[in-house]
């Protein structure tokens, strides 16, 4: 049995004894060496607080600490490292593992380590812990204010689905229906194609006189056909005219497209004129509007003498070649005079004398 006596706040002579939760301390002396050795008690047991007690130890060792110390008080910690410094002695974790990985989640779950318990595995998709995305809306988004939802039609929608809200109602409140939101324009002429007056209607809900085209050209013409004077209808035409420069209802040879109801002065619808700078297309031998030219016979008159001989030649009066008369009266066309003798040689000397035959030589 040992005896332990303890400290006690009343008796001074006990400060510095042990104290209530201590273990005593135990040493023995070595007269060989003159030195006190700690020494480990087995079955050694805690000071419960009193001023005086007793307690009894199987068995008290000096032995050599981890550092190789006889009665040294180094130990090895749970953590495998011998020293003095119970500082730096390795804590359990949440798991009670000395030096464990384990480590209290986000949501305060003992996790990893040997836990078996991924951490904050109890987290929602939201980050919640226990939460069961209460907080997530349709799209899978967290915490939003203007949260996604599913519209009439069934959709997810608004939030940050992208989808707005009843977007696949048609025009007429159908989800997914066929009816479309389109312009229209009126048709007044009833010719299937609109005019310029339009309006923007449901396609299952169109009043009468509403098509969905503005295609008309003039939606007070049925057949939306104009002539070139743009009559409705019309029968004006465009076509080829031509210049009638001198008047005479005769066009030349210069040509343009005209509408038939409104040709400017001056054109026509033929090209006949021959002449379109001669009014009567009259011209003379000489190719004169209008001349006084004509073609006659002409004689050539060799000899100059002014008296045309041999067969006759047409020329027009105006373009007469030189030695060409108006008659064919020469006798000789190579004499000039007209004057033979008597042999017959132009302006000759020979004459008609009386002559008496000699008979005898």
């Amino acid at each position: 049995d040992i005896p332990v006596m303890g400290f006690d706040i009343a008796i001074e002579a006990t400060q510095n004894y042990i104290e209530a939760g201590e273990y005593p301390r135990f040493v023995i002396y070595d007269a060989s060496e003159d030195t006190y050795y700690d020494a480990n008690a087995y079955d050694n047991h805690i000071f419960e607080g009193a001023l005086l007690a007793m307690y009894s130890v199987q068995e008290i060792k000096v032995e050599w600490d981890c550092l190789g110390e006889l009665g040294g008080l180094a130990y090895e910690d749970n953590c495998g490292v011998c020293d003095l410094d119970p500082e730096n002695d390795c804590p359990n974790d949440c798991h009670g593992v000395p030096g464990g990985e384990a480590f209290i989640d986000d949501c305060g779950i003992c996790s990893g380590g040997d836990t078996g318990h991924v951490a904050n595995s109890d987290k929602d998709d939201c980050g919640d812990c226990f939460g069961n995305n209460a907080d997530m809306d349709c799209n899978g988004d967290c915490g939003l204010s203007n949260a996604a939802y599913f519209d009439d039609c069934g959709e997810c929608s608004d939030g940050l689905s992208g989808h707005p809200a009843n977007s696949d109602q048609d025009c007429n409140g159908e989800c997914f229906g066929p009816a479309l939101e389109q312009i229209y324009c009126f048709d007044f002429d009833s010719d299937g194609l609109g005019g310029d007056i339009s309006e923007t209607l449901c396609s299952s809900d169109v009043p009468p006189g509403w098509v969905p085209n503005c295609a008309d050209i003039d939606d007070d013409c049925t057949s939306n056909y104009h002539d070139c004077m743009d009559i409705c209808d019309g029968t004006d035409v465009v076509t080829t005219y031509y210049l009638d420069n001198d008047g005479d209802g005769l066009g030349s040879d210069i040509s343009d497209q005209y509408c038939s109801g409104e040709v400017p002065e001056g054109w026509v619808s033929n090209s006949s004129d021959t002449d379109d700078d001669c009014f009567s297309n009259i011209h003379d031998c000489a190719g004169v509007c209008d001349g006084d030219a004509f073609i006659q016979t002409y004689w050539n008159d060799n000899d100059g003498d002014a008296l045309g001989s041999g067969t006759g030649q047409q020329y027009c009066t105006t373009e007469v070649p030189d030695g060409w008369v108006l008659n064919e009266d020469d006798e000789d066309d190579d004499c000039y005079s007209n004057h033979h003798d008597c042999a017959g040689v132009c302006n000759g000397f020979s004459q008609v004398n009386t002559y008496f035959y000699d008979n005898d030589g």
